[in-house]
């Protein structure tokens, strides 16, 4: 069975990188794995992946060809790609792997909200199972009110994408809340620090969004990944693979 692992959050969580780390790491584990980059837009790797849609689709060539905006132009390189499926699969099929691994596009809304990205994601996962990871950045988890937000966009892309997901806290180099563990398990204690740690003037809005997540609470322990320091790459593949054998607790 081929695993599909693909990458997913908001611009600047460190997708790409970890992306690049985390298939070396699998490499020196002798597993055979490549990397695909699924992000029409995208001009810089710290990497060279096996796949690149831009060999079909380029969000900037679309830009210039047809007089779109960059945001149109993702927009409509998402479609094509969806049209294109066939065309471009052909190249991440040919290769005999144990792991897919997909960086997604900085927008993490175009993958949630644009059909025919969910669309391309399903038929992948016709080839291999689906797995996501969510990657919440380290500083963003500083303030439980950020945390709720990205907690709340872990549960949409897990039902929008329809496939197991799991959350890692990327670039973990960095000081990290002793709590987090608590905030992320315990809805009530995630409530009360949204609370007294205050968020301006929509509080209210804050705790409905904790009432609403302790009815889909993340029942997992705490993945801490450094795409900088090569760390916490074994408790990720852990995870990854309970994931794909299971959908329940992965406490």
């Amino acid at each position: 069975m081929i695993f599909n692992v693909f990458f997913l959050g908001n611009a600047g969580c460190g997708k790409t990188r970890l992306a690049y780390a985390f298939n070396r790491w699998l490499r020196r584990k002798g597993f055979k794995s490549i990397v695909c980059n699924l992000d029409p837009a995208a001009e810089y790797f710290p990497y060279a992946p096996e796949f690149d849609i831009k060999k079909y689709v380029d969000a900037r060539k679309l830009m210039i060809d047809e007089g779109l905006g960059p945001n149109g132009a993702i927009l409509s390189s998402v479609d094509k790609m969806n049209k294109m499926f066939k065309v471009w699969f052909k190249d991440i099929l040919e290769y005999d792997v144990d792991f897919r691994i997909f960086d997604t596009p900085g927008q993490l809304e175009i993958l949630l909200y644009r059909n025919s990205a969910i669309s391309f994601i399903s038929k992948i996962g016709k080839s291999g199972r689906n797995v996501g990871v969510f990657l919440v950045e380290a500083k963003l988890v500083r303030e439980p009110v950020s945390l709720t937000v990205l907690l709340m966009q872990a549960n949409i892309a897990k039902v929008r994408l329809d496939m197991p997901t799991v959350l890692a806290i990327s670039k973990s180099d960095l000081k990290l809340r002793r709590d987090l563990e608590m905030l992320l398990s315990d809805s009530e204690y995630l409530e009360k620090r949204v609370v007294e740690e205050g968020v301006g003037g929509h509080k209210s809005a804050a705790i409905l969004l904790c009432r609403a997540l302790a009815q889909m609470p993340w029942r997992q322990r705490l993945v801490k990944v450094s795409s900088l320091k090569e760390t916490g790459f074994r408790s990720l593949y852990g995870i990854i693979n309970e994931a794909m054998c299971v959908c329940g607790d992965l406490t």
